[in-house]
């Protein structure tokens, strides 16, 4: 029996971002929590205070600095990072089941106790992972919770090339006209998509690829422990092909 060759992973984004939840993340952090989930439950601008108001404005400007640094994979300052999540609506039911990984807005990465338990046996390198608390509020009160906000900002870059870039999607050129690809969303369009043997030897086993924007690869072994650990139900990755030497 033939043994399968080692190879790297891509995690498929599109299926985390495919299962919304009706959670937000608390951007910034220095706005008190009943204060910034009022403005979040508003269902017109005139049940705000004037404050509010600009609360308001100053935390969606807090968001897309936060955007900017979160999609160019790039460290947060430990200030900006968010530590608190909310539910989004006043009458949403309590959580008792989520996905061990999914995005919130399709964007911002969230995993379970159960996806960083397995995480921490890795080398994570200066990813940045964030325990979150979660605002109640009927109690008006912040309790612990088992999520865990995840920035990969390891970064490297192992694609070496695009066997038929007619038909793979760029994000955009770069001053030095290097191009960035869009992340694919499955075999076919990764299978366009040849990475140096090298990534193999990637001294951690979670990262982003430089070429290929909002991608997160993973490890062999990474990959073999989480089937292991039957969190393969939320987690779709995706082989990638190596150069042969």
């Amino acid at each position: 029996m033939s043994t399968k060759k080692p190879t790297i992973w891509l995690n498929n984004n599109l299926k985390q971002y495919l299962k919304p939840k009706n959670l937000i993340l608390g951007i910034p952090n220095d706005i008190s929590p009943f204060t910034y989930w009022r403005w979040l439950n508003a269902t017109s601008i005139e049940q705000l205070t004037e404050k509010e108001i600009k609360l308001g404005e100053y935390a969606r400007e807090e968001e897309q600095k936060i955007s900017k640094i979160y999609f160019s994979n790039k460290s947060i300052p430990n200030a900006l990072i968010p530590k608190i999540i909310y539910p989004l609506f006043n009458n949403q039911k309590p959580i008792k089941k989520t996905p061990s990984l999914f995005a919130i807005y399709a964007a911002f990465i969230v995993a379970s106790q159960e996806f960083i338990d397995v995480l921490y046996n890795f080398c994570l390198g200066e990813n940045q992972i964030e325990k979150l608390l979660f605002y109640n509020p009927k109690k008006d009160k912040l309790e612990d919770s088992s999520f865990y906000f995840i920035n990969i900002c390891e970064s490297y870059k192992y694609c070496q090339m695009v066997i038929n870039p007619s038909i793979t999607r760029e994000y955009l050129r770069t001053k030095d006209e290097s191009i960035i690809y869009h992340t694919p969303e499955n075999q076919e369009e990764l299978n366009n998509f040849l990475f140096s043997k090298e990534a193999l030897f990637c001294p951690v086993d979670i990262w982003h690829d430089l070429s290929i924007y909002r991608s997160i690869f993973m490890s062999d072994r990474l990959r073999l422990a989480l089937f292991n650990s039957k969190l393969k139900r939320d987690i779709s990755l995706l082989s990638c092909n190596l150069t042969s030497n």
